[in-house]
């Protein structure tokens, strides 16, 4: 069985940037949502806004996921994409800048 890693990059403040790195297999079984990833970076790449994905203190309510998305997903796609995918700064984040899955091929320990 091959490994996944999937990594979503994040703008947390001024070009300050966050990472989420899930290993696929270990963290959330073998079966993840790649439907639901797609959904959302489709949202992000169609996005009419600047700041993408805005959350905690660069929240304001024009740039809020749940306002700028209503029309594509739901609140369920958007708390599970924030649960399990989404990365988050000190203060939140603003714009999800990627969002790519990697295949292992191979794995060498140093530790």
């Amino acid at each position: 069985m091959s490994e996944h890693l999937l990594i979503i990059k994040a703008d947390t403040n001024d070009a300050d940037y966050v990472h989420r790195i899930v290993n696929i297999e270990k963290e959330l079984g073998k079966y993840y949502n790649e439907s639901l990833l797609k959904k959302v970076a489709s949202a992000i790449q169609n996005s009419p806004i600047r700041y993408n994905w805005a959350n905690s203190e660069y929240c304001k309510n024009e740039d809020n996921p749940r306002k700028i998305y209503k029309d594509i997903l739901t609140e369920d796609e958007i708390q599970e994409f924030e649960d399990n995918y989404c990365p988050f700064g000190e203060y939140g984040i603003h714009t999800i800048k990627s969002i790519e899955l990697y295949e292992i091929s191979s794995k060498q320990s140093l530790l």
